[in-house]
């Protein structure tokens, strides 16, 4: 038996699937706004989870949201939520999503980003009877995401370390004010997640230079922060990437509907723009 479902198989031309990607979709998060482009017409077997993984076909990666849902055509309902990159030469994702998805269920892919592309990848479910117990998740969800209608649409929150090397500077909220269609915003989570967690990236700067950052994430109201993961290492390249591809996320009871969530950094570089870094926000829930 195997150990992966993987779809689509196009055995015609080697590939999975391959769509092109809606530009800045407004409201991204509400299903009916997104094109969807069926990946399974019918999973063969319980899935306790799943491999999303996708490519950019061209050069220069566009910023923006991947998504996947279940259920039948005009009536899907998301599953998980990723970013469609991550920097300027990162054209590549994968992303394990610890959603169970039963047999017989129908899977679709969309996208929108700061201009349309190709997106080329595949879906690949992880069996349940690989496992003795299998999680009760519904959704993976991640933000907040710059919605504006220009080309910096997909980018992450922009923490900036201060002008002084070597220091943490002020702390910032993981949030985009004017953004409400956002899923997971940091000014108040909207929902209690079970798992949560991060990444940090160059937030598609194009001129950097190989520079080192620790980055804080904390809890909490403003000037009464308490640091919920400490001295994050992202470091940039003058190729344009940093080392987060996945996000880092741990179990937790500390992400509560309500919660603001903000960052601070320190970096060796005090250069105004290639001092800053992106985070976006994961949860599970």
């Amino acid at each position: 038996m195997a150990n992966f479902e993987a779809t689509p198989v196009n055995a015609g031309t080697s590939a999975g699937f391959s769509f092109t990607s809606q530009a800045q979709v407004a409201a991204p998060f509400t299903e009916s706004n997104m094109t969807w482009v069926e990946a399974e017409n019918s999973t063969a077997a319980d899935w306790a989870g799943f491999y999303i993984t996708f490519m950019g076909v061209t050069s220069g990666s566009k910023s923006g949201i991947f998504f996947v849902a279940k259920g039948a055509a005009a009536s899907e309902v998301r599953v998980a939520t990723i970013p469609a990159g991550l920097d300027t030469k990162n054209l590549s994702c994968m992303f394990y999503i610890p959603v169970p998805i039963p047999a017989g269920t129908r899977l679709s892919v969309s996208a929108s980003q700061s201009a349309a592309a190709v997106l080329s990848g595949q879906i690949v479910g992880v069996l349940s009877a690989n496992f003795d117990a299998e999680p009760t998740y519904t959704v993976f969800e991640s933000g907040p995401y710059d919605l504006s209608a220009s080309l910096t649409y997909g980018l992450f929150p922009a923490i900036d370390p201060g002008a002084t090397t070597n220091t943490k500077g002020a702390y910032s909220e993981v949030s985009f004010t004017g953004h409400a269609s956002n899923i997971i915003n940091g000014d108040s989570l909207d929902n209690t997640y079970d798992y949560f967690g991060l990444i940090i990236s160059n937030n598609y700067n194009t001129a950097n230079d190989s520079k080192e950052l620790l980055l804080d994430l904390a809890t909490g109201v403003a000037a009464s922060e308490v640091i919920w993961a400490a001295d994050l290492n992202a470091r940039q390249n003058q190729n344009e990437v940093t080392q987060f591809t996945t996000p880092m996320m741990v179990p937790t009871t500390a992400m509560t509907s309500t919660t603001r969530i903000s960052a601070r950094a320190q970096s060796n570089d005090n250069d105004a723009t290639d001092r800053i870094r992106g985070v976006l926000l994961f949860g599970v829930r």
